[in-house]
């Protein structure tokens, strides 16, 4: 394996007690391939014959065949790699054909004089099925040997449907009624790497199908002869050129439809497919050229290049591509089902082909409720805009689960065990080539909290075990009515919404929305003795500064983050009127340095009387924006770079003017920005408490109000108080400073020359009478 997925196998001794995920179990019935090297078969050759080279005046005796050759021409044998990889391929068939039968395939490597790799069936049974076979790998290619051929990280695999291919594939490859658009007509990937090799996988998996029963079959299987009748009714589809695999009903779907076999440009070839149109991609001049060499070159078709033109390549094409994997797809499967004779197969993916319930086969492409070694697609069929909705309501399971097409897969009272991913792709996802022809829904992905999305949903006292979830940016992953997930690695790009418990086992990834809806939604690791990994709860993005388009809130609902949150938050984060979101081991709110656009960086408070309330140690780094009643339970830090907004209406709090109170000790420092709104204008001997805390440390360092006309035209002066259990403004006058000897005289001048006489400044003010109005100013003036 060259390139070792440290993350996920660094994980699995821990995951395995965190979670129990169900693993595939080998079905009571299935094929048993037994596998024999025989280095005297036909046309069989030592990999490690020499030849004789003079190198620097002497002779030297170097390795002939490519199947031996280790650097600066030493000898290495590859037989023990060839017999672990067909091993896998073997495995990886037995795990496909479930018929309760034995199949012996000897295998050798080949004289290059001989040609190609091939293989052939050499007994069958009464039914058809084979029993005795062989196989033979050119000893002379450049093969790329996978020391993990039962995975796939080398290779960008992906699934091509039947709904992206063009309509000269189709035509080429198909015949009679169209095929499900969810029918799979490709599974594999590229080599990003330039390593020019033919990979032996792919090779094996290849020649295995042949010499499991696509190798030359009855006539009424695959013939020219199109039998597609009914009872009283004539022919589906007229005569057409070509041989044909005319596939069951009943595995697709209910479609009537044949596969083509063969490549008409040199006869009719029964062990092979059509669907391989990468040749018919080639451009002009260029027919000769190895395929590897003009990938990127613009292709035959329009718009395409030649990799994406033949990016619909079936394993069971006559032949396999320099630096490509491919692996059996249901089109590959269904074909080798009618030559083989095999009664019963499992395809390795689930594609949905209606809406229903996930333990129905009729559900499924190929007539099967997924297992635990499957990957399930759950995507629309036409109409395009029609949602599939698939619902787990008893116990379920898979390896792979991929949700797309603004559709939902929902689990109620029951549970789904994914043993690795869980993608909730959105509209415009990038992840896979699974979208029609037509292109995404339209529009942009939504980032608010209303749809469309794809949804994962775990409702009723459903649940969901998974390695990995991701949700993309226009999918949604919700928790209602005690529903519970347990995952070890959460990326949100999306919406995570609803009500109920997620348990992080590793690391939650969010660079989008988490908001609680209708209730309590819990996210929390578990307590672990861990040494080398400790879970983190990333609010904000994995940068430093955070993405600034994420939002935590908890509007309607409440929220917890019980856990190691990463520091610091430059999420926009909002409690609101009665609501609640608590930190249990604390939190840091980032500085204002991260973001030009400092609205989408703040800390907000929506509380009336009924409070928005924080839990859990507060460090707040920048903006604090309180409406209505703010409430930290916790002690709180406000660091210097931090801001604390205000606004002031009227007197009462909570209804009229804004007040943060905190249970516990307030360390306070950075800004306080206060501003009259509503055209509110304060009068003399007005007070307003804007901050309760049960200990202070400190003060603001700056001090701002906006909005100051009544204050200004009035002659008021305001003050900060600093009390031993409050922050308090009060509104005095203007003129001179409560304590000072001269206070009150310079108070009655400047108020006389303000308003153009003592009278009416008073009347100004509110008082009956100058008298009154001098007894307020005493009073004001002794502080």
């Amino acid at each position: 394996m060259r390139r070792f997925h440290v993350l996920i196998f660094s994980f699995l001794a821990f995951s395995l007690s965190v979670m129990t995920i169900s693993v595939m179990t080998r079905p009571a019935h299935a094929i048993t391939i037994n596998l024999i090297y025989d280095p005297e078969g036909q046309d069989a050759v030592d990999p490690c014959a020499v030849k004789f080279i003079i190198e620097d005046g002497v002779l030297k005796a170097v390795p002939q065949y490519a199947a031996c050759q280790g650097p600066d021409n030493t000898f290495d044998n590859h037989t023990p790699e060839l017999t672990q990889i067909i091993e896998a391929a073997a495995a990886h068939w037995e795990d496909i054909i479930e018929d309760d039968h034995a199949v012996e395939i000897r295998y050798w490597w080949l004289s290059p004089e001989k040609g190609a790799p091939d293989a052939n069936v050499l007994e069958r049974d009464g039914d058809g099925r084979p029993t005795k076979s062989r196989m033979r790998i050119s000893v002379d290619l450049n093969y790329f040997y996978d020391s993990t051929p039962e995975m796939d990280e080398e290779f960008d695999m992906r699934p091509k449907l039947f709904r992206t291919t063009k309509p000269v594939e189709q035509t080429e490859a198909f015949f009679c009624d169209t095929p499900p658009e969810v029918l799979e007509v490709g599974f594999n990937g590229r080599e990003p790497q330039d390593t020019n090799t033919f990979d032996l996988l792919t090779v094996t998996l290849h020649e295995m199908a042949h010499a499991l029963g696509l190798a030359g079959v009855d006539p009424e299987i695959c013939d020219e002869d199109l039998d597609l009748t009914t009872e009283n009714e004539s022919a589906i589809c007229e005569q057409d050129d070509g041989p044909f695999y005319h596939i069951d009903p009943g595995l697709v779907g209910g479609s009537a439809f044949s596969i083509r076999a063969g490549l008409r440009t040199s006869g009719f070839d029964c062990p092979h497919l059509d669907m391989g149109g990468i040749v018919a991609c080639k451009p002009a001049g260029e027919e000769d050229t190895p395929i590897e060499n003009i990938y990127d070159l613009d292709s035959t078709i329009n718009g395409f290049k030649v990799d994406e033109c033949g990016s619909h390549q079936a394993l069971m094409w006559f032949g396999p591509l320099n630096q490509f994997r491919a692996r059996p797809t249901a089109t590959d499967i269904l074909a080798l089902q009618l030559a083989g004779n095999w009664q019963d197969i499992d395809l390795p993916r689930k594609y949905s082909l209606a809406s229903g319930s996930w333990t129905d086969p009729v559900m499924w492409l190929g007539n099967r409720v997924p297992d635990g070694g499957d990957d399930v697609y759950i995507v629309n069929q036409l109409p395009l805009f029609e949602v599939t909705e698939i619902s787990v309501l008893a116990n379920g399971v898979a390896s792979n689960v991929y949700v797309s097409d603004e559709n939902l897969l929902q689990i109620v009272g029951a549970r789904l065990d994914v043993a690795e991913l869980v993608t909730v792709a959105g509209p415009n996802t990038m992840t896979g080539p699974l979208r029609p022809a037509l292109g995404p829904s339209g529009g942009d992905p939504p980032i608010g909290t209303e749809g469309p999305f794809t949804t994962l949903l775990v409702g009723t006292n459903g649940l969901l075990k998974a390695i990995d979830v991701t949700v993309e940016d226009g999918a949604r992953f919700e928790i209602i009515t005690n529903g519970f997930a347990e995952i070890a690695t959460l990326k949100n790009d999306g919406v995570i919404s609803g009500y109920g418990t997620i348990k992080i086992a590793s690391t939650l990834e969010n660079t989008r929305i988490i908001s609680a809806d209708g209730g309590t939604l819990t996210i929390f690791t578990p307590d672990l003795d861990l040494t080398t990994e400790i879970p983190i709860l990333d609010l904000d993005g994995p940068s430093f500064c955070g993405d600034p388009l994420a939002s935590i809130m908890a509007i309607d609902g409440d929220l917890v983050f019980d856990g190691i949150v990463a520091d610091p938050v430059s999420a926009a984060v909002t409690v609101g009127d009665g609501r609640s979101m608590t930190f249990v081991d604390g939190w840091r709110q980032a500085e204002k340095a991260c973001f030009p656009v400092i609205a989408q960086h703040r800390l907000r408070f929506n509380g009336g009387s009924g409070e928005a309330v924080i839990h859990g140690f507060s460090t707040l780094g920048w903006r604090i924006e309180v409406n209505g009643i703010g409430r930290f339970t916790s002690p709180v830090v406000f660091e210097s770079t931090a801001l604390l907004e205000i606004g002031i209406g009227g007197l009462e709090p909570g209804l009229e003017h804004d007040q943060l109170r905190v249970n516990q000790n307030a360390q306070l420092s950075g800004g306080l920005a206060l501003s009259f709104t509503n055209g509110f204008k304060p009068g003399f001997t007005d007070s307003f408490v804007i901050m309760t805390y049960a200990s202070r440390v400190g003060e603001f360092g700056t001090f701002t109000i906006s909005n100051l006309e009544g204050v200004s035209e009035g002659g008021l002066t305001l003050m900060l108080v600093y009390e031993a259990t409050e922050l308090r403004l009060e509104v005095g006058l203007a003129g001179g400073t409560p304590g000072d000897a001269n206070c009150n005289g310079q108070v009655i001048s400047d108020q006389g020359n303000i308003h153009g006489g003592i009278e009416e400044a008073a009347e100004f003010h509110g008082f009956n009478s100058v008298k009154e109005f001098k007894k307020a100013i005493k009073k004001f003036c002794e502080g």
